[in-house]
C-alpha cells in the first residue's frame, strides 16, 4: 500500500425485508442453587422483560437503520422508561 493512501472502510449494511425473520441468539450458563417456585417465577419474569426490551430495541434499530449505540439509546430510553417505570434506570440503560 502506498504511503498516504488508505483503503476505505466498507461497512456491512444489511436491512431485513419485512417477510424475512432474523434470529439473534445468546446462550448464558449460570451455575446456581436449586430455585424455589417463587424464585424461578421471578427470574422468568426478569428474562421475559429483558427479551421484550431487546426485541423492541432491535426492531427499532433495524427499521430506522441505526448503527450508533448512543443514537439508539437516546431515541429509545424515554419510551422504555414510560413502558417499564418499575425497573431501575441503570437496568434499562444496560439493556439498550
Amino acid at each position: 500500500m502506498a504511503r498516504g493512501k488508505r483503503k476505505r472502510d466498507k461497512r456491512l449494511m444489511w436491512v431485513a425485508k419485512p417477510e424475512e425473520r432474523i434470529f439473534v441468539g445468546r446462550t448464558a450458563v449460570i451455575p446456581s442453587k436449586q430455585l424455589s417456585r417463587r424464585e424461578f417465577r421471578t427470574l422468568e419474569e426478569i428474562v421475559n422483560i429483558y427479551s421484550e426490551v431487546l426485541e423492541n430495541v432491535l426492531f427499532h434499530a433495524s427499521r430506522k437503520i441505526i448503527e450508533n449505540h448512543y443514537i439508539l439509546r437516546n431515541g429509545r430510553y424515554r419510551e422504555l422508561r414510560n413502558i417499564y417505570p418499575n425497573i431501575p434506570s441503570h437496568y434499562i440503560l444496560e439493556m439498550i
